[in-house]
């Protein structure tokens, strides 16, 4: 439909599907790497990274450490939610590597894992959930009431990643979320840099 300012883009990811990086494992001896050097979407028809295709790779490897190497300026956040939840349920210990950057619903993914560390020019960027509507005020009023619980949900899993799984004072922690921030934490673990800003 003409007007709406998504079309573009959604067309041009449909065109770009073909050059897209995909996702890529390497093993070396008992350790393996899984590369997600593009963005997440909710549909492989997309051009990006799938929830789907992302946990089939991560279920399919074996090795007991698993190196999960991040370049992804983020995407669609409950593809993300689905890849986080698959993060924590494997067997593996999964260290996440951002390469060069963790941005929105990616940053989920850090989350979840056992380590995360950060290259020397890497950047770890958090903000606000967004998304585009249409419809009348409550198709509006909705969809902001679903935002706010899924900036507090994004909220809720870094502090309980620092807190051990204690959340206190949380209404607090919000204000982080309000502009887009970038984190820079040259070979640190993000998380430790990401509470002390919190």
């Amino acid at each position: 439909t003409q007007g709406y300012p998504m079309n573009p883009i959604l067309n041009l990811l449909i065109q770009n599907k073909s050059v897209c990086q995909p996702l890529r494992v390497e093993n070396i001896d008992n350790e393996a790497s899984l590369y997600l050097y593009n963005i997440i979407v909710f549909n492989d028809d997309w051009g990006g990274i799938s929830a789907d295709s992302f946990v089939k790779e991560l279920n399919a490897i074996q090795s007991p450490i698993i190196h999960l190497r991040l370049d992804c300026p983020g995407g669609d956040v409950f593809a993300a939610v689905a890849m986080q939840q698959a993060i924590k349920e494997h067997k593996s210990k999964i260290i996440a590597h951002v390469d060069g950057r963790a941005a929105s619903a990616c940053t989920l993914l850090t989350s979840a894992a056992d380590e995360t560390v950060i290259s020397e020019s890497g950047m770890f960027m958090i903000h606000k959930a967004s998304t585009i509507a249409g419809g009348n005020d409550t198709d509006f009023i909705d969809m902001a009431n679903l935002l706010a619980r899924t900036d507090n949900n994004i909220i809720t899993d870094y502090v309980k990643k620092e807190a051990g799984g204690q959340i206190s004072n949380l209404e607090n922690k919000e204000y982080i979320l309000f502009e887009d921030k970038y984190i820079v934490a040259s070979n640190k673990k993000i998380h430790e840099e990401l509470i002390k800003q919190l």
